[in-house]
């Protein structure tokens, strides 16, 4: 029974650890996604 406890704490830190590793990389994806839409919209206003 405390074996089994363990390894679901162990299992629930794991997939945490995974989940924000996840996030982490999705959120630079989207900065990276903002900052080209915000490069084209500074891109505007000095050719015009």
């Amino acid at each position: 029974m405390i074996q089994n406890v363990f390894l679901q704490q162990a299992l629930y830190i794991y997939i945490d650890r995974f989940i924000q590793k996840f996030n982490i990389l999705y959120a630079s994806d989207a900065v990276k996604i903002l900052q080209e839409k915000s490069d084209i919209t500074k891109k505007r206003p000095h050719t015009s």
